[in-house]
């Protein structure tokens, strides 16, 4: 969260004096992200460091993550197959093995479920996934979920 002399400072450098601007600005913005697959990526990285509850944590209660991802994937729900059991197994440990996400699910996560159509499609990658999506798929093998 901004505060109100960050917010009018950062407006102000960006050329914007009255509300019209404002709009017209975040209007331009939302347009290039929704765009540009590597502009929504920097996007989807910042919103991490901007919902932290500190500045200071290096994770999110999975609690929000599991909110977020049904919003900001909600774009890209036809590519990623594999985001509704993700969001599934998520929900499933929030309570037990996994109540935070880290900064390195939260990033790859986005280009796991984008190259990962399907459990029977999945590549450890020799192992450069994060742990979260090797438990994630032994979660669908164990619960038959394809």
């Amino acid at each position: 969260i901004y505060e109100k002399a960050e917010f009018t400072k950062g407006f102000a450098e960006q050329g914007c004096s009255n509300k019209k601007e404002i709009k017209n600005k975040v209007q331009d913005k939302v347009r290039s992200v929704q765009n540009n697959t590597s502009e929504y990526k920097k996007f989807y990285k910042w919103l991490f460091i901007h919902v932290k509850e500190d500045e200071k944590k290096k994770s999110v209660p999975t609690e929000l993550a599991i909110q977020l991802w049904g919003l900001v994937f909600k774009k890209y729900e036809k590519n990623m197959k594999l985001l509704p059991l993700w969001l599934e197994y998520c929900a499933s440990v929030q309570d037990k093995d996994m109540k935070v996400i880290s900064k390195d699910v939260w990033e790859q996560i986005f280009d796991f479920l984008q190259e990962t159509q399907s459990v029977d499609t999945y590549d450890d990658c020799g192992g450069a996934w994060p742990v979260a999506v090797d438990e994630f798929m032994e979660w669908c093998d164990e619960n038959n979920k394809k």
